[in-house]
C-alpha cells in the first residue's frame, strides 16, 4: 500500500494536483501575514516560476498563480527580489497570452532593470518584446527588440543568446522578403553559435538559409 502511494504521488498528474491545492491553502495563511518574510519570498518565487514553466497546468490555473505571485508583492520588497519576480511574471504572461498583463510586467522589468544596471535582464525584457511582436507578425518592432537584446549580450559576451538572437533577427527578415540581408544576419549567427557548439540552433541557421537561398534561387 506505501509502495502504491509513493508511485501515486511521484506521478504527474499528482504534481499538477499539488500545485493547485498550493494555489488555495496557501490563501488562508498569506491573507493573514502568517508567513515571514523569506517564506514570502519563497512562496511568491514558487508561484511566478510554476506560473512560468508549468505547462502541464490550464493556462487558467496558471493564471491563478501568476496572480496570487502578483499580489504578494509588496512595495518594500527589495528590488532585487522584484527584479525575479518581474521576470517570471513576464514571461509567464507571455506565454499565456495575457497580452495586457505581458507588457504592463515586461515594461516593471525593463524599468528596474535599467536602474539596478542589471544588462542581462534588460536585455531579456527585449528579447520578450522581441518574441512578442514576432507572435504578432509585427515584423520591424521584433527585429529592433530582437537587435537591442542582441547588442547587449554581445557587450556580455554571451556568445550563445547573441547568436540565438542573430537567428531571430534573420528569421524576421526572411519573412519580411528581405532575403539578401536574411542570408547576411544568419551567416553572422553561425559564426557566433559554432563558437559555443550550439547544434539545435545552428540546425534552425540552415533551415533558414536553405528557405533564403530558396527563395533567392541560389540552388548551387
Amino acid at each position: 500500500m506505501l509502495y502504491f502511494f509513493k508511485n501515486l504521488f511521484d506521478s504527474h498528474i499528482c504534481r499538477s494536483l499539488a500545485i493547485f491545492i498550493l494555489i488555495v491553502s496557501c490563501e488562508t495563511s498569506t491573507d493573514k501575514s502568517e508567513l515571514s518574510g523569506e517564506q514570502r519570498a519563497d512562496s511568491i518565487l514558487i508561484w511566478a516560476k510554476e506560473g512560468r514553466y508549468n505547462d502541464s497546468l490550464s493556462n487558467e490555473n496558471r493564471a491563478q498563480l501568476l496572480e496570487k505571485a502578483t499580489k504578494a508583492i509588496k512595495n518594500n520588497t527589495p528590488d532585487s527580489l522584484k527584479l525575479k519576480y518581474y521576470s517570471n511574471l513576464s514571461v509567464g504572461y507571455l506565454d499565456i497570452e495575457d497580452s495586457i498583463s505581458f507588457r504592463e510586467y515586461n515594461r516593471k522589468l525593463q524599468q528596474l532593470a535599467r536602474e539596478m544596471n542589471d544588462d542581462n535582464e534588460f536585455a531579456n525584457s527585449h528579447w520578450d518584446l522581441g518574441n512578442f511582436f514576432s507572435d504578432f507578425a509585427l515584423r520591424d518592432s521584433a527585429y529592433y527588440h530582437y537587435y537591442q537584446a542582441h547588442t547587449i549580450m554581445i557587450k556580455l559576451g554571451d556568445n550563445k543568446s547573441a547568436g540565438t538572437l542573430l537567428l531571430n533577427m534573420a528569421i524576421q527578415q526572411s519573412k519580411a522578403r528581405s532575403y539578401v540581408e536574411s542570408e547576411q544576419t544568419t551567416y553572422k549567427a553561425i559564426e557566433l553559435l559554432e563558437k559555443v557548439e550550439d547544434t539545435l540552433q545552428l540546425f534552425g541557421c540552415y533551415n533558414n538559409l536553405g528557405t533564403v537561398t530558396k527563395e533567392l534561387k541560389e540552388y548551387e
